[in-house]
């Protein structure tokens, strides 16, 4: 007797066991993080060629750098297999597939634990200066964890079904390990970004102004952003004035920095651990021709004058050079000029 269409499609299997909402997901997410990774290994590659900056673990990148690029190659190389078994008919089921459902998860709820964490118990979160609700940016993050805790469940359901109890407990053993480096990590950034209980971190707005003598006159003045530890002993003042336009450079910057908190590269400090660094235009430019400077201090620099937190004046002279392609700075003697700063810390 002939079956009919409709008992056929009854019975036929849809392809993909109903994995649908898994497969969209771990395809794009892992889609995102294997791009990223990419794009990280493709400018290191470059840089390399180029000549690495001074200072960092690798070609000028300290290892905090490093974990961003590298946890979204592990995503890239965990999700997309994971989507690519689910889709098959039926979903093929493995070890691969439960680290992959456990770490869909992890990767939703990572930002949501960086904006907490960042945020330091407040209830506002700066971004580029303009005060944002805590609360409304966790809320964006809401509906991705949703769909990965979804798509975790739909392939617990499916392996539950399927009597595939490895794969649970793989996603267990996942769960446990991704808990405890994310512990681990925790601890290394808290502890590298002070870690211990203290004065509370300062920010605020102030003014820079700031006159450079040398083949190029400058005379910049304007707002500046100032932070402080708490301790007035680790602060930095900053100002960037991208407009500026001074001979053939486009672009201001200065930082001045003040202990080992702040700092910026691994360059062998002053005694009194008061650090500059002023760059015109773009340091490095591929172009000669386009090329800035990228001036810094040194033991061998002359700064004079007073600085803290809240206030500052001073002449240096005898900076040296950051040179494109790397290596360590080179004296120069063709600049000198003053630096003076406000910054309110009540």
């Amino acid at each position: 007797m002939l079956e009919s269409k409709q008992d056929r499609g009854l019975t036929t299997p849809r392809r993909g066991g109903g994995m649908g909402p898994a497969v969209a997901y771990y395809r794009i997410v892992g889609g995102f993080g294997a791009a990223l990774g990419a794009w990280f290994v493709l400018s290191l590659v470059r840089e390399m060629g180029d000549g690495c900056p001074p200072g960092g673990a690798v070609c000028g990148h300290s290892l905090l750098e490093l974990i961003p690029p590298f946890v979204a190659s592990v995503v890239g190389l965990t999700l997309l297999p994971t989507a690519r078994r689910l889709r098959a008919d039926p979903p093929r089921l493995g070890p691969l597939v439960g680290i992959g459902a456990v770490g869909g998860v992890a990767v939703a709820v990572l930002p949501i634990v960086l904006i907490v964490w960042a945020a330091a118990g407040s209830g506002e979160f700066n971004i580029f200066g303009s005060k944002v609700s805590t609360v409304g940016l966790v809320v964006l993050f809401v509906p991705p964890l949703l769909w990965a805790l979804w798509s975790a469940v739909i392939v617990a359901r499916y392996a539950h079904r399927r009597g595939q109890l490895r794969v649970l407990a793989m996603a267990g053993g996942a769960a446990a390990l991704i808990a405890v480096l994310g512990s681990q990590l925790a601890g290394m950034v808290g502890g590298q970004s002070g870690g211990q209980s203290g004065p509370a971190e300062i920010s605020s707005a102030g003014t820079m102004t700031v006159r450079l003598e040398g083949p190029v006159q400058v005379s910049d003045s304007g707002e500046a952003g100032c932070t402080d530890d708490g301790s007035g002993e680790q602060w930095f003042v900053a100002r960037e004035d991208p407009e500026a336009s001074y001979g053939r450079f486009s672009g201001v910057y200065v930082t001045v920095t003040a202990g080992e908190a702040f700092a910026a590269s691994e360059r062998e400090p002053r005694d009194d651990a008061l650090a500059l660094e002023i760059m015109l235009g773009n340091a490095y430019a591929d172009e000669e021709r386009d090329r800035g400077v990228d001036l810094v201090s040194t033991r061998d620099s002359v700064i004079e004058g007073r600085w803290g937190p809240a206030s500052g004046e001073l002449r240096f002279a005898k900076l040296s050079e950051l040179r494109y392609g790397g290596g360590p700075p080179v004296l120069t003697t063709e600049w000198e000029g003053t630096i003076e700063w406000t910054c309110p810390m009540d």
